[in-house]
């Protein structure tokens, strides 16, 4: 996971003082999460945390001789040789070439620590407005005795490397000079 920034720090803090009940749902190594307010702060939402597992397969001419060894294209041949295109090529799903470079530790490295931070793009982005007519997370105000709160749904996002994703994901190194 990417280094959480102050402001993560100090939600998440709040988060944990006004959590509530959760129901956790996992399907096909993606996890849903959903926490009810726990009363104490009557402005508090509800959260939805979706995480989502993924492994990076990193291809290139040394990796399976290029062909991909997982996910739907199991077996197809990535990695091509182009002399046209000037030596190693990697092929997309729409038969189109592009000129690679092969990986490096420092490079794998990299290329991993900026995907993980992929998900401060979705984290905090979406906060679902839940319709009057659905009551599954209203709760009896401590703060208001007789009242009902209706809390809205913040949606939360997590990234986790694992062994068993629920996301395959192959990666090839473009060679930078395709965008001089």
């Amino acid at each position: 996971m990417s280094e959480p920034t102050a402001a993560d720090l100090i939600l998440s803090k709040k988060m944990r003082d006004n959590q509530g009940p959760t129901t956790k749902l996992e399907k096909d190594e993606i996890t849903l999460e959903i926490e009810k307010p726990n009363g104490r702060d009557p402005f508090q939402n509800a959260w939805l945390t979706l995480t989502l597992g993924y492994r990076l397969h990193f291809i290139d001419s040394t990796v399976n001789n290029g062909v991909i060894d997982s996910g739907d294209n199991k077996g197809q041949p990535i990695i091509v040789q182009d002399d046209e295109m000037g030596g190693l090529c990697a092929r997309d799903g729409g038969d189109y070439l592009y000129p690679i470079l092969d990986w490096g530790y420092k490079e794998k490295a990299t290329f991993a620590k900026l995907f993980q931070m992929g998900e401060r793009i979705w984290n905090y982005k979406f906060l679902i407005q839940t319709p009057d007519s659905w009551n599954k997370l209203d709760y009896p105000s401590p703060a208001f005795p007789g009242y009902v709160l209706h809390p809205n749904i913040l949606c939360l996002f997590r990234m986790v490397a694992c062994a068993k994703p629920s996301q395959d994901i192959n990666v090839v190194r473009i060679n930078p000079a395709v965008f001089d």
